[in-house]
């Protein structure tokens, strides 16, 4: 570990809605943390759960539990930076479990690239229940959760995610307007002045989608938000820009090193997204509102 003289506060804040089981594994693993506990402060953002999750938070008495009515993810991630003070601030999902090192090694990720503006930690995904399909891990190995290629784009996913606490408050924050995406649209305007680094040794385990439905209903909700974010491209741009992404989804699975079985089953999965995106796309078109789950 660091020496514990030198290292500084951090508020660790983690958004949730409705996933009871989920954040009690979380907040055990927050626990767990080699971090010194006194230097953690938890916030746990309630988004409007309509079960026992806010009683389960309760339970976790080092952790404060914070409301937040308006809907969205990102509008609690930043009720959590209002309410924090600590210089530093690290973000993962109430879906997530954070190996015990996490915030120890991305916080020194921090201190050892002052010029960074955000430090993306390592995102590995596990299959949980019993019918979870391997497609769909194999699926967002390749495409989904890569967040070497994030940082490297100067973009970050904030289930791993740690900042200053002036960087994010001299950006404003997320932009709670957007259903999905705000965390690399906020990560891409850090990268303007301050690096957007890879933490490889911070590690979070992230559960696979476990079924197809599973996986397309979050290609939806990303739609929606790219809608938003990106409201000047017209309809044929957005059908082009999809295609040009199959393609490069198509290449990266060629050079994969999975069996040709293997390929030839995702490769049915990529065209199913390839469509869902476009019916979503449609959806959209005609008025329909971004899908927040």
């Amino acid at each position: 570990m660091l020496n514990g003289d030198a290292l500084p506060p951090v508020d660790v804040i983690i958004p949730v809605w409705n996933r009871p089981d989920d954040i009690r594994v979380c907040l055990e693993a927050i626990g767990r943390q080699t971090y010194p506990r006194e230097l953690m402060n938890v916030l746990v953002v309630d988004n409007g759960s309509t079960d026992h999750t806010p009683d389960v938070v309760r339970g976790f008495a080092w952790a404060t539990l914070l409301s937040e009515p308006a809907p969205g993810s990102y509008s609690a991630r930043n009720a959590g930076i209002r309410h924090g003070t600590a210089p530093y601030v690290a973000f993962t999902d109430s879906d997530c479990i954070p190996e015990p090192d996490w915030l120890e090694k991305g916080i020194a990720t921090l201190l050892q690239h002052p010029d960074a503006g955000v430090a993306g930690g390592d995102i590995r995904l596990f299959q949980s229940g019993a019918d979870a399909d391997p497609l769909v891990a194999d699926y967002e190995r390749l495409h989904a959760l890569n967040q070497q290629r994030m940082t490297s784009a100067n973009g970050c996913m904030t289930a791993n995610w740690l900042s200053p606490r002036a960087v994010l408050e001299e950006r404003g924050g997320f932009d709670s307007s957007l259903k999905s995406t705000a965390d690399s649209e906020l990560a891409n305007r850090i990268g303007q002045s301050r690096k957007v680094v890879f933490a490889p040794q911070a590690v979070v385990q992230h559960p696979a989608r476990g079924t197809r439905a599973e996986l397309f209903q979050k290609e939806r909700r990303t739609m929606g938000g790219r809608w938003q974010k990106y409201a000047e491209v017209s309809m044929g741009g957005w059908k082009r820009k999809l295609a040009i992404e199959l393609a490069a989804r198509m290449k990266r699975l060629a050079l994969s090193d999975l069996d040709l079985r293997r390929k030839a089953r995702i490769a049915v999965v990529d065209i199913k997204v390839f469509q869902v995106q476009l019916q979503e796309l449609r959806r959209l078109g005609k008025g329909g509102e971004p899908s927040r789950d």
